[in-house]
């Protein structure tokens, strides 16, 4: 009888431990925002019940009691209907709300005698598989029930499955020593152990809500680790998960956004635009090789929606340039940029400028690649070249990268080779291009991109292994490890031109 008895106790305490650990994501008696606009507030947990209020985006509601019933919408979002109490023309009343239309987590201030607000809430889901998925977030910054910015990112937090089952906190912060940097927030999982980093970073400048990226600390120049006209990240290095190094990084603000480096335009005639869309008003237009600073691309959902021409579906870059003594801040498609640019100073003192760009996409994962070559400020040339490219969903993963190498071949004076910046040295080659400057245009030269494991191909020079003078010879490598060469082309040079 007693071991019974302690066997029982021993279940008891099992199940009490186990009901303590369960996390609620809205837990009875919280009071929480509707994420969604003109949301109905139904008579039973269900889309077919009686629509006994519509409510606005911020409305707050006290959650009484989680049904049993719960939704899948069209997006994948998983949840449960709750009872909720809600005020509206001064009278309390009750209903049921599907909790795919609340705010998961919420952050409220005031601005110039209103309430703002920070409204988080699951924008779609989809299985976790060999190509990503998981929960898609939607943030949206909200006065007087209407909708300032928003933004959609992969969720860099904790959130569980079932969904309702996940505690979620957000921390305010702000600076006044960063110039048009608003709120600063910091979305989390209070009882997160193995998520490194862990806090997912979103803020508000120039009027407009930004997601930054994952930390497991930020620093403004007002903190101890802070740095003048700087956010300081902070995280823990993923490789070394058992002493947890602290690594820190360090990202410029000037006002604007965050400078992540300089970008020549690629095409002519392209639009400056005050915010991204093409039916914006124009601020000014860009040229061939005109040079703007470009911002690290913040996900923000007017920016990351892009557009899309000829087939490329690329998001808009944040940018700015000084015409006539001002500066000039706004968005351009990421596809009038160079990609790859190199500059060669001839032995004349002039500036041969080579810049590559996208020009359209033939089919799934086959672009066509264009080279612009210029003279100091006269255009030469303009080469096409087909590039085969790992599709994403934001875009082509192509990232060229041009080098010049030292190789001789008869009267050619400079060699350029163009090829994916991800290749490295040797035979595995892909899609590679070599240009051949005579000293009055370029000739070219393209590899076909490797088919397979097992076949690859190599390009020899004359002072190469299998090299002969005045001659450019492509090899083709079969075996795994590219044991077996084999003459593919063979190509000599006469002075004028390849043959």
């Amino acid at each position: 009888m007693t071991k019974n008895f302690l066997f029982f106790l021993f279940l008891l305490s099992l199940a009490l431990f186990s009901h303590a650990q369960t996390k609620e994501m809205f837990p009875d008696g919280s009071r929480v925002y509707l994420w969604a606009d003109k949301v109905n507030l139904r008579s039973s947990p269900s889309k077919e019940g009686e629509v006994v209020a519509n409510l606005r985006i911020s409305t707050p509601v006290k959650i009484l009691d989680k049904s049993g019933e719960r939704y899948t919408n069209d997006n994948g979002v998983d949840m449960p209907w709750y009872l909720v109490e809600f005020e509206k023309e001064g009278k309390k009343q009750k209903g049921y709300v599907w909790g795919g239309l609340l705010s998961i987590v919420t952050s409220s201030w005031q601005f110039n005698g209103t309430t703002q607000y920070l409204l988080v809430g699951m924008d779609s889901y989809e299985s976790p598989g060999l190509f990503g998925g998981g929960f898609m977030v939607k943030g949206k910054w909200v006065e007087n029930n209407t909708i300032l910015s928003s933004v959609v990112y992969e969720a860099d937090f904790d959130i569980n499955f079932p969904a309702d089952e996940s505690h979620l906190m957000v921390d305010l912060m702000e600076s006044k020593l960063l110039d048009n940097m608003g709120k600063i927030f910091l979305v989390y999982d209070p009882d997160n152990k193995y998520r490194v980093p862990s806090k997912s970073v979103l803020f508000i400048a120039n009027s407009e809500l930004h997601h930054f990226r994952s930390v497991d600390s930020i620093f403004v120049p007002e903190d101890s680790k802070g740095k003048k006209d700087m956010l300081v990240v902070e995280f823990y290095d993923n490789n070394h998960y058992k002493n947890r190094p602290i690594l820190l990084h360090e990202h410029a603000w000037n006002g604007i956004g965050l400078p992540e480096g300089e970008r020549t335009i690629f095409r002519d005639q392209v639009k400056l635009y005050a915010i991204p869309d093409t039916n914006a008003s124009v601020l000014t237009t860009l040229h061939f090789d005109d040079m703007l600073t470009v911002y690290r691309n913040t996900d923000n959902e007017k920016v990351d929606k892009g557009l899309s021409m000829q087939g490329l579906s690329m998001s808009w870059v944040l940018c700015s340039i000084q015409k006539e003594n001002q500066t000039l801040v706004g968005y351009i498609w990421y596809g009038d940029f160079s990609m790859a640019e190199e500059n060669i100073i001839t032995h004349t003192g002039k500036t041969l400028k080579i810049r590559a760009g996208l020009k359209k996409k033939l089919k799934y994962s086959t672009y066509v690649l264009e080279v612009k070559i210029a003279l100091d400020d006269q255009l030469l040339q303009t080469l096409p070249f087909t590039f085969i490219s790992v599709e994403e969903q934001s875009g082509p993963y192509i990232f060229p990268d041009i080098q010049v190498i030292n190789k001789k071949l008869g009267s050619i004076q400079h060699i350029v080779h163009l090829h994916r910046a991800e290749n490295t040295e040797g035979s595995d080659v892909i899609n590679d291009v070599y240009l051949f400057y005579d000293g009055i245009k370029f000739h070219s030269i393209q590899i076909p991109p490797d088919q397979s494991y097992d076949l690859k191909y190599e390009i020899a020079f004359p002072e190469d292994k299998g090299g002969e003078d005045g001659k450019v010879i492509i090899y083709k490598l079969t075996g795994w490890e590219g044991e077996n060469r084999s003459l593919y082309k063979k190509y000599t040079w006469d002075g004028i031109s390849f043959k």
